[in-house]
């Protein structure tokens, strides 16, 4: 395997708002992978995307493939709502997911163990979901 590969969100999906999207961004960006033979990949989310939960669920779906495969996928998150839809994500695939905020250099990992399931109960949904690490 290759290098590594960094990829801004916007070269791979210029709309993000659907899970049809989501599906072509992944495609997309698992092409893009295989093309360069990519050992780890860093895929950019800017701060000016505006993305929907199942968009980022389909990317997640992807990265755990990729990352079955060989791949090391980490999304380059912008703020805490995009953490937000990738802890969901992982939590409703039970999937870990690799994350470093834009501008810090430590690579997190969100585990199925620590990440709880996302439907609270209706007393917690004021809460927030993310670990007690955040």
């Amino acid at each position: 395997m290759g290098g590594t590969l960094d990829v801004r969100l916007d070269e791979v999906a210029q709309r993000t708002m659907t899970r049809a999207r989501g599906k072509e961004a992944a495609r997309a960006l698992r092409d893009r992978v295989r093309a360069v033979q990519a050992s780890r990949v860093y895929l950019r989310i800017s701060a000016n995307s505006v993305i929907s939960t199942s968009f980022v669920d389909e990317l997640v779906q992807e990265a755990a493939a990729m990352e079955r495969d060989g791949t090391e996928v980490v999304f380059i998150v912008p703020d805490g709502q995009t953490l937000r839809k990738l802890q969901t994500s992982a939590a409703w695939r039970r999937v870990a997911c690799r994350y470093r905020y834009q501008g810090e250099e430590e690579v997190r990992t969100l585990q199925p163990s620590n990440v709880r399931d996302a439907t609270p109960a209706p007393q917690a949904a004021a809460k927030s979901e993310l670990p007690a690490e955040f």
